[in-house]
C-alpha cells in the first residue's frame, strides 16, 4: 500500500505548478510599478519578470527568470536569473556594458555568481529548497524582487546601448543571433514553443 504522507515526483509539480500561478494572480508586490509577469501555455511553474521596453513580450528579451521542474525537484534547489537574450536588439552590447556596470553589486548579493558578458545569463542564485513548497516559493520571491532592485540600472544600459545603435549604423544589433547555443536545455525548449500565446491560466482551470 503507499504511504498516504509520501508525494510523489509528479504531485510535487503539480503542487509547485499550481503555487507559480497564485503567486502571478496574487502577488501584487512583484506586479506593481509596471512590472509584467509572463507564463507560457500551459502555466506551471516557471515565470518571467520583466518591464516594459525590456524585449520580452515573446519570451525572449531581458528578464529576471525563475522556475521549478523536474531537475529542480531533484536537486531540491531552484534557480533565480537574470537573462538578457536574443531578442534585445543589442544583446551583445547589452551584456557587455551591464556585467561591467552590475558586476560589483550583483557580487554583494549573497550567494550569486556572475556569469556575463558572455551568453546570455547576467547572474544566478540557486534558492535551497524549504521546508515546504509555499516557503521555497517565498524564498524565490525574496530573490526576485532582490534582482528587481537592479531595474534602474537595466534601464539605463538600455537607454546607453539605443544612444550607440543610433549613432553606430553598424552596432551590434545582431550579435544575440548565435547566443542560443550557449542557452540550457530550458531555454531552447522555450524558444522553440515562442510562437504559442502566452497564459497565466493554471493548471485545471
Amino acid at each position: 500500500m503507499t504511504d498516504p504522507h509520501q508525494t510523489s515526483a509528479a504531485d510535487s509539480q503539480i503542487e509547485y505548478d499550481n503555487l507559480f500561478c497564485r503567486l502571478v494572480a496574487a502577488d501584487e508586490t512583484l506586479s506593481r510599478d509596471g512590472w509584467e509577469i509572463r507564463q507560457e501555455t500551459p502555466a506551471g511553474a516557471y515565470l518571467h519578470l520583466s518591464r516594459p521596453g525590456w524585449f520580452d513580450e515573446n519570451m525572449n528579451g531581458i528578464h529576471i527568470e525563475a522556475y521549478v521542474l523536474g531537475k529542480q525537484l531533484k536537486s531540491r534547489s531552484a534557480p533565480v536569473m537574470l537573462h538578457a537574450e536574443g531578442g534585445v536588439p543589442f544583446q551583445g552590447r547589452f551584456m557587455e556594458l551591464f556585467t561591467e556596470r552590475a558586476k560589483s553589486t550583483i557580487l554583494k548579493f549573497p550567494g550569486y555568481t556572475v556569469l556575463g558578458p558572455e551568453g546570455s545569463s547576467v547572474c544566478e542564485v540557486s534558492v535551497p529548497f524549504e521546508e515546504t513548497p509555499s516557503a521555497t516559493i517565498n524564498s524565490i520571491v525574496k530573490e526576485m524582487k532582490r534582482l528587481q532592485s537592479l531595474a534602474p540600472l537595466v534601464e539605463d544600459t538600455i537607454a546607453t546601448c539605443k544612444a550607440e545603435m543610433g549613432q553606430d549604423s553598424d552596432s551590434d544589433s545582431d550579435s544575440g543571433a548565435d547566443s542560443d547555443d550557449d542557452m540550457d536545455w530550458l531555454i531552447k525548449q522555450r524558444q522553440a514553443r515562442s510562437q504559442k500565446p502566452l497564459s497565466s491560466k493554471c493548471p485545471g482551470q
